[in-house]
Parts: C-alpha cells; structure tokens; sequence
C-alpha cells in the first residue's frame, strides 16, 4: 500500500512511522497497518494538513479506525501555541479526566478534531480524534454528542469519519 500513496502523502509521513509497532522504517510500518488504521492516518494527513496543523505531529505513536477515529502522537513542542493561537480551536470544554491540556475545533458541526494533552510531562504524548457531533457549534449538536458518543458510547469507525468529511 505505501507504493500507491502519492508522493506528497509518503513525504507528509516521513519519519513520522519509523518505530510505529516496532517497525523500522516509514514504509514497514504503513504495510503493517490494518486497513482501518491506514485510512484513518490518510484521513489524520488530509485533514491536519488542510488546517496547517500536520507539522506539530512529530512521531505517530497510535492509530485507530474502529470504535472512534483517533491516533496518539508525540508533538514537537509547539503544539499548544500553535492551537491557542487559532480562532477555529478553544480550551472551552476540551480537557477530559487525566489530561493535563486539551483543544477542541469550534465552528465545524460534525467530525470536529479534538486534541488531548495526555498527562506525561516527560513527552509532548497527545492524542487527536474526531468527535461526530461537536458540542460547541449548537445546542442540538451539544445534545447529540452528549446522547451518541457520551451515553449511548457510539464511536464512528473511519467510513463514517471519511463520509462526513466529504459531505461537510
């Protein structure tokens, strides 16, 4: 698969995978990805990328495509700067339970990034998924976030994720 990646994508993940499951090199570690887990990195690359924000990931540490849409990584040190110094990110409601920081995009209806500053002060270790529903753009949209991913514990896997990108 990291043969058919374009060459501005294999660029974009360049040593950014070396290490990803005790992988040795960008391209093992892409292949050794499950399917689910590659498209939800390609979405991670188009998205961050569209927002400018793909050069604070410094080394992709985990990816998941099912049961949410999400990846762990370790930042360069800038990220928080670079996240409060957008309009389109607030802290507003964006820290969880054992995170030390957090940034939630605000305008974006649905599939809106939602990052978390994991408690490791050692490491730059954040975590980013997307949330369906985001709760700061409406009071519905609030209410649907709250009953699907709160109660009722539904995760989009990356079909939904990708769907509703492109529809947005």
């Amino acid at each position: 698969m990291w043969r058919q990646l374009s060459p501005d994508v294999r660029a974009d993940l360049q040593q950014k995978l070396t290490g990803l499951y005790e992988r040795s090199g960008d391209a093992e570690a892409f292949d050794a990805l499950e399917h689910d887990k590659q498209q939800s990195l390609l979405i991670f690359v188009r998205r961050l990328n569209h927002l400018q924000l793909w050069g604070v990931v410094r080394r992709v540490e985990n990816v998941y495509g099912t049961g949410g849409v999400g990846m762990n990584f370790i930042a360069w040190p800038f990220i928080s700067t670079a996240l409060s110094g957008r309009r389109d990110f607030t802290r507003l409601f964006a820290k969880h339970r054992g995170s030390l920081n957090g940034f939630r995009e605000r305008r974006r209806e649905c599939v809106a990034l939602h990052f978390l500053h994991e408690d490791d002060r050692r490491e730059y270790r954040w975590s980013v998924h997307f949330d369906l529903h985001n709760p700061l753009s409406s009071p519905s949209s609030a209410w649907r976030h709250l009953l699907y991913e709160n109660l009722r514990s539904f995760n989009p896997d990356w079909r939904i994720i990708s769907h509703k990108i492109s529809t947005v």
